[in-house]
């Protein structure tokens, strides 16, 4: 890769930034076309996970990935962006191996674990 996928992530926000409809597409189509020919395009998948974070950042939020056993409730789901305390980009994922209980990770890093499987963990390792 000829840049890190941060800087072609910061390139591509600094870019489109403030475009909109089709200037946007067009300028994200001139952004794949050079990445074709500089043959990092295979590294999209990492450009675009920085782009996201680059993007929620300059926006004023948080991504707060929430792990449950059976899907977050509408009102939990509200419950999660009051105690946030600023806009967010929830994304639930379901995991049946919780048992029960909420995991909150916030910019990929964990800040809440209150599922049963972590205590039942904590339990058997003492």
């Amino acid at each position: 890769m000829r840049y890190s996928a941060k800087q072609y992530a910061e390139a591509l926000h600094a870019a489109i930034g403030k475009l909109h409809g089709a200037e946007r597409a067009e300028a994200i189509g001139r952004f794949l076309r050079i990445m074709k020919r500089s043959g990092d395009h295979s590294k999209l998948d990492e450009i675009l996970a920085a782009y996201e974070k680059i993007a929620i950042r300059a926006d004023g939020m948080v991504k707060a990935e929430v792990r449950t056993p059976s899907g977050l409730s509408p009102a939990v789901r509200r419950a999660v962006e009051e105690a946030l305390g600023r806009p967010a980009v929830i994304v639930e994922k379901v995991d049946p191996e919780l048992l029960a209980g909420i995991e909150i990770v916030l910019n990929d890093s964990l800040a809440i674990d209150a599922t049963a499987k972590s205590k039942l963990n904590k339990i058997r390792s003492k």
